[in-house]
């Protein structure tokens, strides 16, 4: 007797405090206008001057920003901004020269980072979004909502 594949079960995950995955019921401290242009470097300056220390923004999903073609002759560079989960395997060679490529991954985003022009839709965040912010003193939670 085979396994039914419409079967259902459950599945018991350990809950860990320290994890932020794992903590999505912090209720948001700030509302940020969402605008599929505004850049996560004016947010993230915005949050600092609201006495937000020292931001860092975690996102949901790691981001592919840049692939760049590893052939020496090629060098061939691609702005992709996917999320790493939905980036086909079949595009992971160079489109030009069919070489591997290798890719820059984003987890978070902080003031120091070089990734300054990087906008809400290029990270494809989409609206009332909730994504964690470490600061200073506290981790809090921010919507970014249609105002």
């Amino acid at each position: 007797m085979g396994l039914n594949p419409w079967m259902n079960f459950k599945v018991k995950i350990q809950r860990q405090e320290d994890c932020i995955a794992h903590d999505m019921n912090i209720e948001p401290k700030i509302c940020v206008k969402y605008d599929a242009n505004s850049s996560v470097q004016e947010i993230l300056k915005h949050l600092d001057n609201c006495g937000f220390y020292q931001p860092i923004l975690l996102l949901r999903y790691e981001v592919i920003t840049v692939m760049q073609c590893l052939n020496p002759d090629c060098g061939y560079q691609e702005q992709v901004n996917t999320p790493l989960r939905l980036f086909p395997e079949s595009k992971l060679t160079c489109p030009k020269c069919s070489h591997e490529r290798d890719f820059e991954v984003i987890r978070n985003l902080s003031l120091k980072d070089s990734h300054e022009n990087l906008t809400l839709g290029e990270l494809c965040l989409p609206k009332n979004e909730v994504l964690h912010c470490k600061t200073e003193k506290e981790i809090i939670a921010i919507q970014f909502c249609q105002i």
